[in-house]
This record gives C-alpha cells, structure tokens and sequence, in this order.
C-alpha cells in the first residue's frame, strides 16, 4: 500500500525527471554539444523506470552521476569561454539531480 509520503517524493522525482528532460532537449537543440543528448537518453530511461516499475534506486544512482558529471565539467571547463546559456543549462543540471537524488532517497525508502 502506497502512502502519502510515498506519492509526494513519486511525484518530486517524476517532475524533476521531466525537468531534467526538457532542460536536456533544449539545450541539445540550441547547443553544438552532443552531451545533452545522452543526458536526454539517460534521463528518459530513468523516468520510464521510477514512473512504471518504482525503481527508485535508478534515480538515485542518476542524480549522483548527472551532478558528478556537470560538476566536472565545471571544475575542467573555463568559465569565460561558455556563453551565458550554457552556463545556464550547466548549472540547471548541477542543481536538479541534488533534487533527484534527494527526493529518489525518500521515495525508495516509504516504497519499501
């Protein structure tokens, strides 16, 4: 039996997911970057996971890699060359999956 706390972290990783995707897709589409494509692929599989079979876990391990990997971009990537959206789009995938990965914790744990 789902509960209230259940269904709320659900639906906080579901729309961070959907978040992560449309970030993703769009600068995949303004960007010369084949890198947010995978991140699209990526996120696409985890909503399909968490949304039909309630694996939470995958989203855990997706927050944890998504803001592994922007961080190194940002950490080996010099600021003054990325235009302003792009550093936007970086920093939009550095916040989202900390949420991903927090709201994934809670909805693993009330699902157990």
């Amino acid at each position: 039996m789902k509960t209230r706390g259940t269904e709320i972290f659900r639906g906080i990783v579901l729309g961070t997911l959907l978040i992560l995707i449309v970030i993703n897709a769009a600068w995949f589409a303004i960007s010369k970057h084949s890198g947010s494509l995978w991140g699209l692929i990526a996120y696409l599989i985890i909503l399909f996971l968490c949304w039909r079979q309630n694996e939470y876990r995958a989203g855990i391990a997706a927050g944890l890699l998504g803001f592994g990997v922007h961080l190194y971009e940002l950490i080996n990537v010099e600021i003054k060359v990325l235009i302003f959206i792009d550093l936007l789009f970086l920093c939009m995938n550095l916040a989202f999956p900390i949420l991903l990965f927090y709201a994934s914790i809670q909805a693993n744990k009330t699902n157990e």
